[in-house]
């Protein structure tokens, strides 16, 4: 499982790789902690901790993604977290709708040194490699 970050003039744009559509956007959640951090290391020593737990379910996969990283997004702006972590898992909650994620964010209780404005439709794909066992998402944030 690998995230990158592809050429884009003036947004970010990530591609995550993965075995599944959530271990894929697991890899896009990397990208999101790794464009917000201050600095190299984390520093595990700091003692304001946060974390906040969401469910998001959608009818298919490309709204599942947007809805996933636009609640992800508004969480760390009116939660305060830098976060260090960001899981996404399927959810064993049954919902009427066919896809429901569970998403958890790790972080501490401060301002992220960067910020992410927006999630968007723009360019997003989910590429399947069958012969792989691969999937991977593009996706466009606008920054």
């Amino acid at each position: 499982m690998t995230h990158k970050f592809l050429e884009h003039e003036s947004d970010l744009y990530i591609e995550g790789c993965g075995k599944t559509l959530f271990n894929a956007m697991n890899e896009i959640g990397n990208g999101v902690v790794e464009t917000l951090k201050e600095r190299e290391t984390v520093d595990s020593s700091r003692n304001s901790k946060k974390s906040s737990r969401l469910m998001i379910s959608d009818r298919d996969e490309k709204s599942l993604i947007i809805n996933v990283f636009s609640e992800i997004i508004s969480e760390i702006e009116s939660e305060n977290i830098q976060p260090y972590e960001i899981t996404i898992n399927t959810s064993k909650i049954s919902s009427p709708l066919n896809l429901t994620a569970e998403i958890n964010i790790k972080g501490y209780d401060e301002t992220p040194a960067n910020i992410i404005k927006a999630v968007t439709w723009h360019n997003l794909e989910i590429i399947r490699d069958r012969d792989n066992n691969k999937i991977c998402i593009r996706l466009l944030f606008d920054i």
